[in-house]
């Protein structure tokens, strides 16, 4: 390949910027081009790729939708559930600090659409069924843990107590 990214480079640092920033972009074309160029670029299992996907399927615009989805279609390798986990936490986190990023429900900032909450428990939820055999959880168990993974995730974050961050 012509593009050879060292991984933990200043390089890949600033390309992972630059695309994010065009995929928060309102002009759409700049969206798709860089979801593609995201998608080219990277395996399946780079988490930061398949976050940026997972934000685009909130897009109303069907294009940007459709090359999002091609990014998240078919892969059978996916990021390890805990990375997943932490990975988007940290995103959730810098989105919640730039207003024009978040949805706003009444008085309410969130850091994405319930459309883009939807895809991102569906994600973790696959990445879980990767890495954790069948029999052991029931979609709705897998779901549950989904759901207090994120949410024990968020107040350890928050927390500088650590028996504060335990889910009862």
């Amino acid at each position: 390949s012509a593009y050879r990214l060292v991984l933990g480079s200043e390089d890949e640092a600033t390309l992972e910027s630059l695309l994010l920033r065009y995929i928060n972009m309102p002009e759409s074309a700049a969206c798709v081009v860089a979801l593609r160029f995201s998608n080219v670029l990277h395996p399946p299992h780079h988490l930061p790729s398949r976050y940026r996907c997972i934000l685009c399927l909130g897009s109303s615009n069907q294009e940007v939708v459709d090359e999002a989805k091609a990014g998240l279609k078919g892969a059978k390798i996916l990021p390890e559930f805990q990375d997943a986990v932490s990975y988007i936490q940290a995103r959730t986190l810098e989105r919640e600090k730039s207003p024009e990023l978040c949805y706003t429900v009444g008085t309410q900032r969130l850091p994405y659409t319930p459309d883009v909450y939807s895809e991102v428990l569906q994600f973790l939820n696959q990445c879980i069924q990767v890495h954790i055999p069948e029999t052991i959880l029931t979609d709705k168990e897998r779901f549950i843990f989904t759901a207090n993974m994120l949410a024990n995730q968020d107040k350890k974050e928050k927390s500088t107590d650590c028996d504060s961050a335990l889910i009862p």
